[in-house]
């Protein structure tokens, strides 16, 4: 068996760090939308779908209101909806529809899947993973080795064993110092910089997804005007993600009123988060009044937007 390379094992490394953000991303962004839906619905597939493929359609069955994947199969509407989509599952389960018997909702405003967006953020979190990681190898392999052809496995395998960690570097009987030289790189230390950005690029993340997250440094420093800017922001990309499917709750709430029960769906950020941008923020403003996306609290969570599909 050949042993792989430094290139591919690099390569590796680099595409598991790479998976791993995909995977935190995706994991806060999915978790950040709560639902109040019938158990014939599942909230955590729901979200999965519009993370990954930026739409869901509601329609019934013979068991109640369900939310499955799905495309268009006709032109759109005036508005770029399609007026009749067909729905899957991957248990072979498919369904044909139109605009009278189901209900489209979308990601957010711009109808795109929240993971295209994630995949540019991860790559530049992965690279500075990978950055971090080389620069605080360094300081401990800051040196570059010459040494003679003959003497070129023992001293690869002699560097091996210091870089494992090995409690004893064993050396053959004709190993001769003289002839090899160290370079020193004398390369700098600079994980608490390079941390620092990472963590701005991940922060920049969550507000795009309506998820405050401020450092707890610069937070004391923020004045009055820097956090309600702040907090504007962060509730105007909450909206572009909470009025499309706001939207759907509505039309959902009509069309399948029969079906409901006189019960309402209804989505809004994790209450947790909501709570704790506040208190990041320290912006003294009483939950229960804040408004939210859509015109309605986040106690009261009522839908009083929607726009019915034509």
């Amino acid at each position: 068996m050949i042993p792989p390379t430094s290139e591919r094992i690099a390569q590796e490394k680099n595409l598991f760090t790479l998976d791993r953000w995909l995977e935190h991303l995706a994991q806060v962004s999915i978790a950040s939308i709560e639902w109040d839906v019938p158990d014939t619905i599942d909230p955590i597939y729901l979200e999965r779908e519009l993370y990954y493929h930026g739409k869901v359609i509601f329609f019934a069955v013979e068991e109640g209101l369900v939310a499955l994947s799905g495309f268009g199969t006709s032109m759109p509407n005036l508005y770029g909806i399609p007026t009749t989509r067909t729905v899957h599952a991957k248990n072979g389960f498919t369904a044909d529809l139109d605009q009278t018997n189901s209900v489209i909702c979308y990601n957010n405003v711009t109808r795109t899947p929240g993971s295209v967006s994630a995949l540019s953020y991860a790559t530049r979190l992965a690279e500075l993973d990978r950055i971090i990681q080389l620069n605080a190898r360094a300081q401990k392999t800051p040196v570059l080795l010459k040494a003679p052809k003959e003497a070129q496995l023992s001293v690869e395998n002699a560097y091996g064993s210091y870089d494992e960690n090995a409690e004893v570097i064993r050396i053959n009987n004709d190993y001769d110092p003289e002839a090899i030289s160290v370079l020193n790189l004398g390369v700098p230390f600079q994980g608490n910089e390079l941390r620092s950005l990472q963590q701005s690029i991940l922060e920049e993340y969550l507000r795009t997804r309506g998820i405050g997250s401020a450092n707890a440094g610069k937070a004391e420093r923020l004045n009055t005007s820097e956090v309600a800017a702040g907090n504007s922001g962060l509730l105007v990309c909450q909206r572009a993600i909470l009025l499309p499917r706001l939207q759907a709750c509505d039309l959902v709430n009509k069309r399948f009123e029969n079906i409901l029960g006189g019960k309402k769906i209804s989505c809004h950020f994790t209450r947790d988060m909501i709570d704790y941008i506040l208190d990041d923020f320290q912006a003294g403003i009483d939950a229960k009044k804040m408004p939210a996306p859509g015109g309605f609290t986040y106690e009261e969570r009522t839908v009083t937007e929607g726009a019915e599909e034509t």
